[in-house]
């Protein structure tokens, strides 16, 4: 077998299990969407309302926690693009006319930690989520810890388990 041989069984193997994660992302997608589906009806709220990218999120949060949560949530999410994207720019990375890897600038330090902080935050705002979610359909801490941590597990059982929504808790 020859060199071009190897690498051509090679990219073939890696691309069946390409097509195989791919596959295996659409079935737990699909399994997501009808899981959301299922658990806005069960709050009352019509099933397609789940499946508007956004609008969603909205509804979620209007359904187990209150819109300026969600406000709050998107406006951490601009932040964090803002941050991002001006360190971004400060760094811009080209090659010199040798082909050697240089940089036009330095990210900023400071705007480093506000990025990182505000990852933090974005990330215990999604905590709270879960954990106001589970308790909107009846479920105890523990359950919210499974929404985090397995999302789509967690999510289906919601939808079609026999929890029952009753409503945002405090």
């Amino acid at each position: 077998m020859s060199d071009q041989d190897a690498i051509i069984i090679l990219l073939g193997a890696l691309l069946s299990v390409g097509a195989m994660l791919l596959a295996v992302a659409i079935v737990i997608s699909i399994l997501t969407i009808v899981a959301h589906w299922k658990m806005f009806t069960k709050a009352g709220v019509e099933g397609w309302k789940s499946i508007i990218p956004i609008y969603s999120d909205y509804v979620l949060y209007k359904i187990v926690w209150n819109t300026k949560s969600f406000l709050v949530y998107v406006a951490l999410l601009v932040v964090l693009s803002i941050l991002y994207s001006i360190n971004t720019a400060m760094a811009q990375v080209a090659f010199d006319a040798n082909g050697n890897f240089v940089t036009a600038g330095t990210p900023n330090i400071l705007i480093s930690v506000l990025i990182s902080a505000t990852l933090i935050a974005c990330l215990i705002w999604y905590i709270r989520l879960q954990l106001k979610t589970a308790h909107a359909y009846g479920q105890t801490t523990g359950f919210g810890v499974g929404l985090v941590l397995l999302n789509t597990v967690f999510i289906l059982i919601l939808g079609f388990g026999n929890s029952r929504y009753v409503g945002p808790q405090e």
